[in-house]
This record gives structure tokens, sequence and C-alpha cells, in this order.
């Protein structure tokens, strides 16, 4: 039993180095995917190559290339080259008294590559799956390009790609096991040891499978809480509407019935002029034209059920008030569905915070145009 402490240390060393080529490998994807996306076509093109040949290389001689190859570039690197340019030549020569390479980096950094390859492209196909019109409502709201894509673009994205990078993770954590190829004590190297000195190798794969698969399973419950917590508002609609009634009480803004307005059972047609004068909130134009627009807007965003969700766009981000009061109203007729109530309520929340409205408005204004 003295073999089971180094077997769970190796466990350990395992479920490690996976988790750092996880780390690497989300963030090296996410470039590939974006790099693979713009519109540039030599970046694009040098991506997909990269791409190309992680994926088509077994994995074990990409483990074995960043092993040996890391050696080999100290070894140039120690003796000195040059770089020809055109009529100059620049040399190149380092110090290096320490030649020796790391098993367990190389490996991360093999893994992370494999990972990155193949989760580029579930990443890109996330990132087509978002629709457009996203960007345009960020617009909208007077967000920057910068804010739309990792505070409302990227949450859908991952949302989208997380079942495909979850069966990946799962490749990854077998994967581990070819690191024991360049003498990383992983869980196969340990298990090999053991068994070569107690004469009981069947008994001791035994136990190393099922180290793997309680790793495995454990990896498969956490992957379903985080999806059933990233899916939690389309599987429960009611989420979202409580939400959306909890953050407009807890919000500064003055309610309508303060101001001694009713919108319960109003017509916003017959009833704008009981909202405050779309002057104020320096958008320059009548009522009729601010109602037309909203209409058109609040239509719009009525299939984007995902445009904004809880906790994506901070709520400091709105246009004006008589917005908000409009969907406000709207929100509350006898003849709309809990899911139009629900987006229309988000909408209004979002709304009716102080932000940029005479960018917001002006979007709104071209669309109004279209």
């Amino acid at each position: 039993m003295n073999e089971i402490f180094p077997l769970a240390s190796a466990a350990g060393m395992t479920v490690g180095l996976a988790v750092c080529a996880l780390v690497i490998g989300l963030v090296l994807a996410m470039l590939f995917a974006v790099l693979e996306s713009v519109k540039w076509r030599p970046v694009a093109w040098l991506a997909t190559g990269i791409v190309t040949i992680l994926r088509g290389l077994p994995e074990i001689l990409v483990v074995l290339f960043i092993y040996f190859g890391s050696s080999q570039l100290l070894l140039t690197l120690s003796d000195g080259f040059t770089i020809p340019l055109g009529f100059t030549q620049i040399p190149v020569q380092m110090q290096i008294e320490n030649f020796d390479v790391s098993p367990f980096l190389c490996g991360a950094i093999a893994l992370s590559l494999l990972y990155a390859a193949y989760a580029s492209q579930t990443l890109r196909g996330a990132l087509k799956a978002v629709p457009q019109g996203q960007w345009e409502s960020g617009q909208a709201l007077g967000l920057s390009k910068a804010a739309i894509f990792f505070r409302l673009v990227m949450p859908q994205m991952w949302r989208h790609a997380l079942p495909g990078l979850g069966n990946q993770w799962l490749v990854l954590l077998k994967d581990t096991a070819l690191v024991s190829l360049i003498s990383v004590n992983d869980l196969m190297l340990q298990t090999k040891s053991i068994a070569t000195r107690t004469q009981e190798p069947f008994n001791w794969y035994i136990i190393a499978a099922a180290i793997y698969l309680v790793i495995t399973l454990l990896s498969q419950y956490i992957l379903k809480r985080i999806d059933q917590r990233a899916t939690r508002f389309e599987r429960r609609p009611g989420l979202m509407l409580d939400y959306f009634t909890r953050t407009a009480e807890r919000t500064a803004y003055q309610p309508d019935a303060d101001r001694g307005v009713d919108y319960r059972g109003a017509d916003p047609v017959a009833d704008l002029h009981h909202y405050p004068d779309p002057e104020d909130a320096g958008a320059g134009m009548d009522s009729a034209r601010l109602y037309h627009l909203v209409y058109r807007y609040a239509a719009a965003g009525a299939d984007l059920p995902d445009l904004l969700r809880p906790g994506t766009v901070p709520f400091a981000a709105g246009v004006s008030v008589a917005v908000a009061s409009y969907l406000r109203a709207v929100a509350v007729r006898p003849d709309r569905s809990v899911a139009q109530q629900r987006r229309l309520h988000h909408s209004a929340v979002l709304w009716r915070h102080p932000g940029d409205p005479r960018r917001a408005m002006a979007v709104l204004q071209r669309a109004g145009d279209e």
C-alpha cells in the first residue's frame, strides 16, 4: 500500500498539467480564432496554417518536437547565427550555461498548442453564432467596440462554445499520458514504474484506469453544473423577469409613479405626452419621431433575447428616461406574453440609466431611416 501515495501525487501532477495546458490553450485558441477571422488575409492565412499543421500532426510528435526542439533551440542560440536583411546581417548569440529544459513546461506547451488548435475552431463557430445585431445594439447603448466584445459578445460566445470545449477538455485529460515519454512524472509514468517494481502490471494499470475514470466523471459533473449555470435563463425564463424587477427596485432612478406617471394599462401612443420631453435627453427630435424609432428598436430587440443578459453589460449604459418609460408602458399590456414582458423589462432597465444619449439616439435615427 506504500505505492498508493506516489500514485496519488502523480495523479495530482496529471491534473495540474492538464489545467495549465487548458489555461494557456484557451488564450491561444481565442487568439487563433480572432486572427482567423480578421479581414487582413496574410494574418488569417498564417493563423489558419498554424492550426492546420497542429491538427494534422499526431499528438505524440508534437510533444516530442517541443521537447527536443527546445534543446536544439538553446544550442543554436548558444552557438550563434546571423539573420540576413538585405545588405546587412544581424548576428544573434546568447550566453547559455544550462541546456536542460523542463519536461513539465514542454509538456504543458505541447498540450496547450494541441488544445488551442481544436478549440479555436469551436470558438470560431461560436463567434459566428452570435447575431450581428448584438454589435449594433451595443452601439445603440453607446458602448465602445472593446466593451461590446468583452461584455456582450464574448459571454454569449462562451455559452455556445461550452459543450465543445468541455469535450476537448476530456480529450486533453487523456492526452496527458503522452508526456510520460519525456520523463514527466505523471500518472502513467508512475504506474509503469510501480508495475515494473512489483511485477504486477495488470493490477496497477487497472488502478490507473480507475483514477482516470474518476477524474473524468468529476470533470463531467463540473462541466454540467457550469452549463446549467450558463443556460439558467433559457431553461427558466421567469428568473430573468424576477432579476429585472429586483434591479428596477434597487436603482436610484425615480419611478414613474413618483413623477405622477401611471404606465399601467397606458396606451403609449395616446399618452406619450406624459413622458419627459425627448429634448431633455438631448435627442433633438419630437415625440412622434421618438415613438417611431423606439418602437422599431423594441420590435427588433424582441428577436434578440440574448442582447443584454444580466451581468453582461453594466447597467450604467442607457439613453433616456423617455425610452425607458415607453418600454415599461408597453411591457405591462395584457396582450404581452411572459417572454415579451421579460425582454421589454430588460430593455427598460438598461435604457433608463444615464449613458451616451446623443450617440445612441443617433444610431436609432439611422436605423429608422433605413
